[in-house]
C-alpha cells in the first residue's frame, strides 16, 4: 500500500485575486488552466447538491502544489480571518524565507496581512517567527533560522494527541517522526506567535520519504477547542489535505482501524477516473483529508 501527498486544498473567494497572491507574494506558479468543475461527482464529493466550483493548481520550485477552488455555488461560508492556533483542524502553511522583512513586503503589496503583532525570535536557537495571512485569512507562517535555506517548510495541524496521530499518519500515509519541539516554559516566544496567554505545546514534525512535512501541534495551554465534525468543504480556509492511493479500499480499510473515519458518501469518480473520497482521523477535528 503507498500513498503520494499530491496537494494542499484552500478554499477561496476569488480565484484571479489567490492565484496573483500566492504567485507575487509566495512564489507557486498556475498549472494549466483554471477548471470549472460540476456535476454528479462533485455533488458526491462535496457533499453539496448543485456543487460549482472553479479550481486552478499553483506549484513553487520545490514541487510543492496547492489546490485553490472558488465555490460560485452554493456560495462560500464562514469568517476570512485567521483562526486561532488552538482551534482543531488545519492551521498554517509555513515556510522558511531569507529575509522576514522582504517577504513580509511582499505579501502586503500581493494583498496579504501582516500581523507585526506576533513577530519574536527564538532564544533558543535565533530563530524570528511571524504570522500573515492571505487574501481569505488563511494562516502563512514565516520563519528566518540560522543555517536554513528559503523554502515551504511544513503544513500545521491542531489536535489533541501527538502519539495517535503519529500512528495514524505512519501507518495509512507512510510519515516517519522527525523534529520534536516540547515548549512548556517559552512563553516570552509562543505566547506573542500564537497571539495566546500561557502557552504550552508539543510541535512533532512528521515527515514522508519525499520529505513533505506535518506539524501535529498538541496545545496543552491554552487546551485545543472547536468541532470534531469535518467542516463544509465550501467554507473559507485551508480544508483538505489530498493523497494519492493504489487501493482506495485497503487504504480505507488501515484507515479505519487507526482510529480514523471514512466519509464513504463522498465516494466518487471524477469523469470516469480513479475515485475519490474524503477520509480523516476521527479525532482529527475539521479537516477531511
Amino acid at each position: 500500500m503507498t500513498a503520494e501527498f499530491l496537494h494542499r486544498a484552500l478554499c477561496i473567494d476569488d480565484l484571479d485575486r489567490s492565484v496573483a497572491f500566492y504567485r507575487d507574494g509566495l512564489g507557486f506558479a498556475p498549472i494549466g488552466e483554471p477548471k470549472v468543475e460540476t456535476g454528479a461527482w462533485l455533488e458526491a464529493f462535496t457533499g453539496l447538491p448543485g456543487a460549482r466550483r472553479i479550481r486552478q493548481s499553483v506549484r513553487n520550485d520545490q514541487g510543492i502544489t496547492y489546490d485553490l477552488y472558488a465555490f460560485t455555488d452554493p456560495a462560500p461560508v464562514g469568517p476570512q480571518e485567521r483562526r486561532k492556533n488552538n482551534q482543531y483542524g488545519l492551521t498554517h502553511l509555513a515556510f522558511y524565507v531569507d529575509d522576514i522583512d522582504l517577504w513580509a513586503r511582499r505579501i502586503a503589496d500581493a494583498g496579504g496581512v501582516v500581523f507585526p503583532h506576533t513577530r519574536a525570535t527564538f532564544r533558543d536557537n535565533g530563530t524570528t517567527m511571524m504570522y500573515c495571512t492571505d487574501p481569505d485569512g488563511i494562516r502563512v507562517e514565516l520563519m528566518q533560522a540560522p543555517g536554513e535555506r528559503e523554502r515551504f517548510s511544513h503544513s500545521g495541524v491542531c489536535m489533541d494527541n501527538v502519539d495517535q496521530f503519529m500512528a495514524f499518519y505512519g501507518e495509512v500515509f507512510g510519515f516517519s517522526p522527525a523534529e520534536n519541539y516540547e515548549l512548556y516554559d517559552h512563553g516570552y516566544f509562543m505566547n506573542v506567535v500564537n497571539e495566546l496567554d500561557d502557552v504550552k505545546l508539543r510541535a512533532q514534525m512528521i515527515r514522508n520519504p519525499n520529505k513533505d512535512t506535518i506539524e501535529l501541534l498538541e496545545m496543552k495551554s491554552p487546551p485545543g477547542f472547536g468541532s470534531r465534525e469535518p467542516l463544509p468543504v465550501n467554507q473559507y480556509g485551508f480544508r483538505y489535505l489530498t493523497f494519492a492511493v493504489d487501493d482506495i479500499d485497503a487504504t480505507a480499510a488501515v484507515l479505519r482501524r487507526r482510529g480514523g473515519r471514512t466519509l464513504d458518501v463522498t465516494l466518487t469518480q471524477n469523469g470516469g477516473g480513479a475515485p475519490e473520497v474524503l477520509h480523516r482521523p476521527d479525532r482529527s477535528a475539521d479537516r477531511p483529508i
